[in-house]
């Protein structure tokens, strides 16, 4: 299901993944409320695992860690983000220290070390 910044799909073991496809774009608020369409679509009210495919993010707004830290306690019982570089581990690990997820949260650099941390 496309979302504001990325597609997100909902996979048969039920983690919901999000790959991010915002490179280059300004994301802003009413991209972030279509997101959370999305994720609420998907999870039809049951709280869920998530892992966030964030390659290629190089910043957040201290607004859009706001939405999305508010949002996480809601719809997930756990998070994993997926991450590429440096400039991206720096990022994940301000909003990990700014915004304090309520739900188990790690970042990983590789898919199946993020998948396998989830469905433990």
């Amino acid at each position: 299901m496309e979302g504001g910044t990325g597609m997100f799909y909902l996979w048969s073991d039920g983690i919901l993944s999000y790959k991010y496809d915002a490179a280059g774009k300004a994301i802003n608020l009413r991209m972030l409320e279509l997101d959370i369409k999305a994720i609420d679509g998907l999870r039809e009210g049951e709280k869920i695992k998530f892992l966030s495919d964030l390659r290629g993010v190089s910043k957040f707004e201290p607004e859009h860690r706001k939405v999305i830290s508010q949002h996480m306690g809601i719809a997930f019982v756990k998070a994993a983000a997926l991450i590429d570089s440096p400039v991206s581990k720096v990022i994940m690990n301000i909003f990990m220290i700014l915004n304090r997820p309520s739900i188990p949260s790690r970042i990983f650099n590789d898919m199946d070390s993020a998948t396998l941390w989830l469905k433990q």
